[in-house]
């Protein structure tokens, strides 16, 4: 029940184009996945990863046999589409706070419509303002001291929580009747998945 419009701009081209042959899909899809393991050691490198760390990051991001689905099923290209955009999102606000700095306007920009088009694309994106939050107190702990810096960078994470709050009472107002998006927070449920990932 859910519209993804971003998924929907994949789909609608290679189909006008290709019709019901999977092969182009999957070589699109494949092509993104590629992207990704780019993607993920150039954030490993962002968060101040070593080269060969940063490669064994994305050695380890290549064979997770838990995503094995995304190498198969087409149907999981919102997932593939959510990490590129995540992870470019994080990239480029680390960019702009590695100096020190406040996130600038034009960055802010880029920012806000990446997340913008990874929350169109799955709804797991609303978790990244806290992954942003994190970032700051285990990175940029000191320049929060700086009233100024605390209060851009404080800005930009809030109105990234309503945006994401937002997203979560309109759009996926309708997936709140499946019981997989119900909060489970049980040690086993907890301990079951993380096996499940490991």
């Amino acid at each position: 029940t859910a519209f993804r419009p971003l998924t929907t701009m994949f789909w609608r081209p290679l189909y006008a184009v290709f019709g019901f042959n999977p092969l182009p899909f999957r070589i699109a899809v494949h092509g993104l996945l590629t992207l990704n393991i780019g993607l993920a050691y150039l954030l490993a490198r962002r968060l101040e990863m070593t080269r060969e760390a940063a490669a064994l990051t994305a050695l380890v991001f290549c064979y997770n046999a838990s995503t094995s689905a995304l190498y198969y099923d087409t149907c999981l290209v919102g997932d593939v589409i959510c990490f590129l955009l995540y992870a470019l999102t994080v990239v480029v606000y680390i960019d702009g706070r590695q100096a020190g700095q406040p996130v600038g306007l034009r960055r802010t920009a880029a920012v806000a419509v990446s997340y913008l088009l990874a929350l169109d694309s799955k709804e797991l994106a609303v978790t990244l303002p806290g992954i942003l939050v994190i970032y700051e107190l285990l990175y940029r702990r000191r320049d929060l001291r700086d009233r100024q810096k605390a209060l851009r960078v404080g800005g930009l994470l809030a109105a990234m929580f309503v945006v994401g709050v937002i997203y979560l009472k309109v759009k996926v107002a309708d997936m709140s009747q499946n019981s997989a998006y119900d909060p489970h927070v049980t040690v086993p449920f907890i301990l079951k998945n993380v096996g499940f990932y490991l």
